[in-house]
């Protein structure tokens, strides 16, 4: 029942928000003195404070999203200037942050390479070849979507 999920998302918020819903907004089924317009009006209000806090947290995923690219760049830009050391902090930085991307770990690996760390070059590129195997098997089983990874 739609009533009953956004009455708890409505809960799930006062409750996050430190606020505490009282025993007749907890149980839906025990308002008999609420019309069903009211009911659904309730409903709409708790899905569009949930899409409020949706919308926060997208766009909190965006500004990480973009530190990622910053980063990532930076590392790029830190190798082609000859500033190895800089260059691995900030890719390994990257692959913390994400650990799917190959191209991170194969940039790391670069980079670590200049910097003569051949052992931490090496797993960093077997890091890359185990997400490309892991996307070649799920290829393979047609389960593949443009992200999705093991």
């Amino acid at each position: 029942n739609i009533t009953m999920a956004a009455t708890d998302l409505e809960n799930q918020t006062q409750a996050q928000s430190g606020k505490s819903p009282n025993d007749a907004e907890a149980s839906p089924s025990k308002k008999t003195d609420e019309s069903p317009a009211d009911q659904k009006a309730r409903a709409l209000a708790a899905l569009s404070t949930g899409k409020r806090h949706l919308l926060k947290l997208a766009k909190k995923l965006c500004e990480i999203f973009l530190i990622f690219l910053i980063v990532r760049t930076l590392g790029e830009v830190s190798m082609e200037n000859e500033n190895d050391v800089q260059a691995v902090e900030d890719l390994s930085l990257c692959t913390c942050l994400d650990r799917q991307k190959v191209e991170t770990h194969y940039q790391l690996a670069i980079a670590l390479g200049l910097n003569m760390k051949y052992e931490e070059a090496i797993a960093s590129l077997e890091a890359a070849i185990a997400v490309l195997d892991s996307r070649i098997k799920n290829l393979k089983s047609k389960t593949e979507s443009p992200d999705e990874t093991e």
